[in-house]
């Protein structure tokens, strides 16, 4: 078993070009999340763009529970450090939201206008921001470069405050 060197980066993580009709799902999950939002909105139970930072793209969405929130799910959205921002992942707060958790979903400032460790010190803002607005347990979740992020804030040179 031998190794390939990857000499194509943006070929190696970006999946989009190896899904077929990629361009017709960020306009459908766009749409899913306007519903939710507005959905949550309607009930009083979303606060929507609440700036953490200072850069235009520091907001965060907080999606709460019908009750006493269990705790804080933190939702990081992905896109190659380059592409989308909270407003496209609303609606994956459903399930935890049904299961009482309050949820945060933040934006960034995107690559190149920021690089990753200035992204990633966003987003331990963007927690430690969440964390004083719902008390309890805290969990991360993150898609593709939002993963990342979140993994970043387990590392020994977190951002986040102790």
């Amino acid at each position: 078993m031998g190794w390939t060197r990857i000499t194509d980066w943006d070929a190696a993580y970006d999946n989009r070009a190896h899904v077929p009709d990629f361009e017709t799902y960020p306009p459908r999950w766009a749409r899913r999340a306007a519903a939710f939002r507005k959905k949550l909105a309607d009930t009083g139970r979303a606060r929507i763009d609440m700036p953490y930072g200072h850069g235009p793209r520091n907001l965060i969405d907080l999606f709460l529970p019908a009750d006493t929130p269990k705790g804080l799910a933190i939702y990081v959205h992905g896109g190659y450090w380059r592409t989308f921002s909270k407003s496209d992942w609303s609606h994956l707060a459903d399930g935890a939201i049904a299961a009482g958790w309050a949820v945060a979903v933040p934006s960034h400032t995107l690559a190149p206008d920021a690089t990753i460790p200035e992204i990633t010190r966003e987003i331990g803002d963007a927690i430690d921001f969440a964390a004083r607005e719902i008390p309890g347990p805290i969990r991360l979740a993150g898609h593709s470069a939002g993963g990342h992020l979140v993994c970043r804030m387990l590392c020994t040179d977190t951002p986040l405050r102790p």
